[in-house]
Parts: structure tokens; sequence; C-alpha cells
């Protein structure tokens, strides 16, 4: 049976190899995993751990993204939103839920996206100061989009937002890069670009039963200013959760052979 320490230990060969120029930070992160008797960095209690390290926080720059498309776009929990946004009218001590209908209400009228400005002030990041983002948009069911992005169903939202932002606008203000393994080291879930291929994006893993694949591009972006930003409520109910089981755990299998393929080629 596949643990995490087995991810770690393939995506540790595979990392370097494709992004050899992190090589000194990933050590210091290793370093710290070592002080704390930890074996992979995967789980809330490690990442509190790795903050205290400045390059987990402040992790640098990839290489420039290079999109085509019009739209940026991301899956979002409520918590997220009004964590990382001064808000307005949305509420910080109030439940996700609550927060959630306030759009909900304003969507219901509105018919069409949002401008997040109308809830929160200032830029939009994420705990460790930046967020991921796709050009891929959202449509239909969401938790089979969120497999095609790599979310399984333990990190997909109950209730949230699709959010979108232009490209351009991103683009233009150098906001948006290429993950970084050093972006992706506390993830189970994530494949390195191989620098040598001066890639123009990232990519997803497309989560699945049995063979994982390639999924779509992703890039990473520094705090986003919040009037550039548009969102749409979404919700995620119990039932698909109970169709598409795509759980973490039950992912390690699939996930440990993909790398071992990515490895290889």
């Amino acid at each position: 049976m596949a643990t995490r320490v087995d991810i770690y230990s393939v995506r540790q060969r595979l990392d370097l190899k494709r992004q050899p120029r992190w090589e000194s930070s990933y050590a210091r992160l290793h370093a710290v995993l070592g002080n704390i008797g930890m074996l992979h960095p995967y789980g809330p209690g490690t990442r509190r751990e790795l903050a205290r390290e400045p390059v987990f926080l402040n992790c640098g720059k990839g290489q420039l993204a290079r999109l085509g498309s019009e739209f940026c776009y991301r899956i979002s929990h409520f918590g997220s939103l009004v964590r990382f946004t001064t808000p307005v009218l949305f509420e910080p001590l109030d439940s996700d839920i609550n927060n959630w209908k306030t759009v909900q209400r304003d969507f219901e009228s509105a018919k069409s996206w949002l401008p997040l400005s109308r809830y929160s002030n200032g830029t939009l990041s994420g705990p460790r100061g930046f967020t991921w983002w796709t050009p891929m948009e959202p449509r239909g069911r969401l938790l089979p989009v969120a497999h095609v992005l790599g979310i399984p169903n333990d990190w997909a939202p109950c209730y949230g937002a699709v959010l979108r932002c232009r490209k351009a606008s991103l683009a233009s203000a150098g906001l948006i890069c290429v993950p970084t393994i050093i972006h992706g080291y506390d993830s189970e879930v994530f494949c390195p670009a191989r620098d040598d291929d001066s890639p123009r994006a990232g990519l997803t893993i497309r989560l699945g039963f049995g063979k994982l694949d390639a999924g779509v591009e992703e890039v990473v972006a520094d705090p986003v200013p919040v009037n550039e930003i548009e969102l749409m409520p979404i919700s995620i109910p119990d039932d698909d959760r109970t169709k598409d089981r795509i759980w973490i755990d039950d992912l390690l299998p699939a996930l440990l052979d993909y790398y071992e393929r990515e490895l290889g080629t």
C-alpha cells in the first residue's frame, strides 16, 4: 500500500530532476522536516512548522506564464475569500454558508458574474501569499471539474465560488508564473513542469479511478487586486461526492504510479 512517505520520496527525485535550480531551497525545507521528526511535508501540522522557514512563504518566482486565454479561473472556498481579503459585506466571524448566501442572493437577482469588490477590498492571496488559477472555465457539475484540476473530494468546497480574472490584467502586472517545486512542496497532488522545456504553464493531474493523466494548464498568482476579480457562487452537494468517490487517501497508489512514470520520461 502506497504511503505519503512513498509519495514524498519519489517526488523528491522528480522535483529536483525537473527543476534543479530550486535544490538549495528544497534542501532547507527537507531539513525542517528532519528537525521536527516528520517524514513527509503533507498535513496541517507539518505545514505550520514549514512556515517557520522563509523560503516556504516567500517561494520566489517561477518562469513567467504565457497563457492564450482571455480569463483565468479559480475554484475557491468561501472561507478563503473572507480570510484572505479585507471584508466589506462579508462577515469575518460568520459561517461560510451565511457569507455564501449573501452572494447567492445577489447572483439570483443579477444572473451574471458579480464583482468581488462589492464584498471585499484589498487583494486576494492565500495562506502562503499566492493562489492557483487555470484558463479552463469550470462548467457543469463542479466535482468532475475539480478532479480535472487535481482537486480531490476532500479539498473541494461544499459552499464556494468560481472566481475569474482577465489574464491580461494578471500578465501585465507580472502576477502569474509557472508553479515551482516550492509552490507545490506541501501537496500530494502536484507534478512539476520541466524548466528546460520553457513551459507556458504548469499542468494539473487529472484525477480518476485507476490510472491518472495530465490535466489542464495551471498557474500561480501573487496577490491579485480584488477589483480585478469577479465571482459566481457554487455548491457541491454530498450526493455528488457519493457518486464520484475520489478521496486523497484512496489516490495514493495511483499518484505514486503516476510520479514514477513521470520520473522515467
